[in-house]
């Protein structure tokens, strides 16, 4: 195992992976955070970006996804994100 991490495809994808475009990550040897990575040996600068969304702003984010066509049922297409979209939706707080 080398050092570093590895973003891997998995050979059996499941719904929410395929559509969520998922990737695994097999962390190697070395203790440093992610954010430490790039830039860092084979590593370009923009391969790993970090968004930080403040916990109050999270409502507006939500309802603008949805404006786009970004909801739970599009995130997680199975009966959980289906029925976390129709909760949203109906006006029960997920």
């Amino acid at each position: 195992m080398g050092n570093e991490p590895l973003a891997i495809y998995g050979a059996h994808n499941n719904p929410r992976i395929v559509t969520q475009r998922g990737v695994f990550t097999i962390f190697g040897k070395s203790l440093k955070q992610m954010e430490g990575i790039p830039g860092n040996g084979p590593f370009p600068s923009d391969v790993v970006k970090k968004f930080e969304i403040p916990k109050e702003a999270i409502p507006d984010p939500r309802w603008e996804l949805d404006a786009i066509g970004i909801t739970a049922a599009t995130a997680f297409p199975d009966l959980d994100g289906l029925a976390k979209e129709l909760k949203r939706n109906l006006a029960y707080e997920v």
